[in-house]
């Protein structure tokens, strides 16, 4: 079996991350941990079998998942004091879908969130935003979006 494998980004200054076409999987705390002050792209992630599938934590911490898969983790996407916008993806299979914690702000469009025991889930003033255009059902309990805008 090959041990597991994961991502830990924590610049010491201001960075970019750009991770594409990449698998996390199987590991005890979190597939993907961004933190620190970091604009960042996730494209054709997968995240399975990890604490939390993607986690960016922290007010500097704006990240993108395009075309993303997390399923069978405790959290599939976790955001906490930071900004992560997730599109055309797929969130399934895990106790909370999508969470946005301490003032956190998670945009999501044209993704499909199922299958989890919470799909959306907002804490201590997180928001979670959406465009009007995801499939946001089959969940114990489903979530409903703090706000709903308008595509332009």
């Amino acid at each position: 079996m090959e041990p597991p494998k994961r991502i830990a980004f924590t610049p010491t200054g201001t960075a970019s991350l750009f991770v594409s076409d990449t698998t996390v999987t199987n590991n005890h705390s979190n597939g993907i941990l961004v933190t620190g002050t970091v604009n960042g792209a996730l494209n054709r992630v997968t995240a399975s079998g990890n604490g939390v599938g993607i986690f960016a934590s922290g007010t500097g911490v704006s990240l993108t998942l395009t075309d993303t898969v997390s399923d069978n983790n405790n959290y599939g996407v976790g955001a906490s004091a930071s900004a992560v916008m997730v599109r055309n993806s797929t969130v399934s299979n895990n106790a909370v879908g999508i969470a946005a914690d301490q003032t956190a702000i998670a945009r999501v469009s044209q993704s499909t969130v199922t299958a989890n025991g919470t799909g959306l889930q907002t804490t201590n003033g997180g928001q979670w935003v959406s465009f009007g255009n995801n499939n946001v059902s089959g969940n114990s309990t489903d979530g409903v979006a703090t706000t709903t805008v308008a595509l332009q």
